[in-house]
């Protein structure tokens, strides 16, 4: 894909940016500004939550389209694009989508370059934007649907979920799906369709849901951190070749390539775990182990943790954890009350016709918040106080206020 395009793609999507969001869906997260995998997580631990704190069962019905970039009738994107955009921005859009081609590549074999009239051309950063105003309506008419009576969607780009306190509506619907999605030329993948029943069971190991893996995080908080730091004790071998050239690669670059190829992957919507304050620690002495080897030092050396923060300009890991927490916390906030993370949280708070669970509540993500904000004289156990964080969040500086106040407080309660 040559630069022109992508240039007169960048100039395209920064034109049809308001439209498109209007049209869409709070529903989906992906490829729109603000929004990310950060917010479906944050949705589903809610939901995760729920089912921790009140005796009910909620299902999950996860789809996946087959090749969905390359199976779009251009002519009906063309005809939903008429609807939302104006002339120039349409004129523009069927200038990139004319005369594409594709070659097959085999090894080091490149085939002839062959015309295509289906799917919008990968490479550039309008196609995602395109594919999500195509999903937003082919999934309209299946919202019209009885069977869609009671069910949420919580979706990023091409992977939707659809969430029931009812289980047999949602295997009404998936007998409806493809017949309505046909209609626009998108194939489900039967292989990757999955079925969740979150609940709250005897033991962990009962509850299978935690295992269950939504855009890169397992629902499970413990069983997330868990898998995280086995892909960054991964990432980090492979570099260890790095981490050995200690004589010609000063400490500061080892740690800025540390924290670029190895704790982002750690932290990877680590603002959306509910951990135990042992959970936090044993994250901080993973931090702890991974840096002294990176330093190089190991028995019989030795060398306390605040020497080894000093040296390589960190700190404690789970503050970076807590302050990403309330970061993400504020930015849902401030979204439309319409998204499936809004819905969930107030959803959690509403008591009607549910029997709580008796005894102490376990771990969650709302009742760390809750936790945080108590050492502060605040709380978060009911709508109410949720209204009133929305409030709070809408000015920023306040929030950052708020947060930083959290934080000292966990400095001082540690100290």
């Amino acid at each position: 894909m040559n630069t022109l395009r992508k240039i007169l793609s960048l100039v395209v999507l920064d034109r049809i940016s308001g439209p498109v969001n209007k049209f869409l869906n709070p529903s989906q997260s992906g490829f729109i500004p603000g929004r990310s995998t950060a917010d479906v997580v944050w949705s589903h631990r809610w939901l995760c939550a729920m089912c921790q704190k009140h005796k009910e069962e909620i299902s999950i019905l996860g789809i996946d389209l087959s090749r969905a970039f390359d199976t779009i009738n251009r002519k009906k994107l063309m005809h939903v694009l008429e609807g939302i955009l104006d002339g120039d921005a349409l004129r523009m859009i069927r200038f990139l989508l004319a005369n594409t081609s594709l070659s097959v590549r085999v090894g080091n074999y490149t085939s002839m370059k062959f015309k295509t009239d289906t799917g919008v051309p990968q490479g550039d950063s309008l196609s995602p934007v395109l594919f999500i105003i195509y999903l937003e309506a082919a999934l309209r008419p299946l919202r019209r649907n009885k069977c869609f009576t009671n069910v949420m969607e919580v979706i990023y780009a091409d992977d939707i979920d659809f969430v029931s306190r009812d289980q047999d509506s949602l295997e009404n619907l998936l007998k409806v799906i493809p017949h309505s999605l046909k209609d626009w030329s998108l194939v489900i993948n039967p292989d990757k369709t999955e079925r969740t029943t979150i609940s709250r069971l005897g033991t962990r190991n009962e509850e299978k849901w935690r295992t269950c893996k939504k855009v890169g995080s397992l629902l499970g908080d413990s069983e997330d951190v868990i898998r995280r730091k086995v892909l960054a004790v991964a990432s980090f071998k492979k570099m260890w070749t790095i981490w050995k050239r200690r004589k010609y690669i000063g400490t500061r670059l080892r740690i800025r390539l540390y924290n670029s190829f190895v704790e982002l992957i750690l932290l990877y919507n680590a603002g959306t775990w509910g951990l135990t304050a042992k959970e936090l620690e044993q994250l901080n002495s993973f931090h702890r182990k991974q840096l002294r080897l990176l330093l190089g030092i190991h028995w019989p050396k030795k060398m306390t943790n605040n020497e080894l923060y000093r040296i390589t300009h960190t700190s404690e890991i789970a503050k970076k954890v807590m302050f990403t927490k309330w970061m993400l916390f504020g930015h849902v906030l401030r979204a439309s009350e319409m998204t499936p993370a809004n819905q969930n949280m107030e959803s959690y708070f509403c008591s009607l016709n549910k029997t709580a669970y008796r005894g102490r509540q376990k771990t969650t993500l709302p009742t760390t918040l809750d936790h945080d904000l108590t050492s502060i004289g605040r709380k978060l156990k009911s709508a109410d106080d949720l209204d009133e964080l929305r409030y709070l969040a809408r000015n920023r500086g306040a929030w950052i206020r708020l947060t930083e106040r959290i934080l000292s407080r966990m400095a001082k309660v540690e100290s």
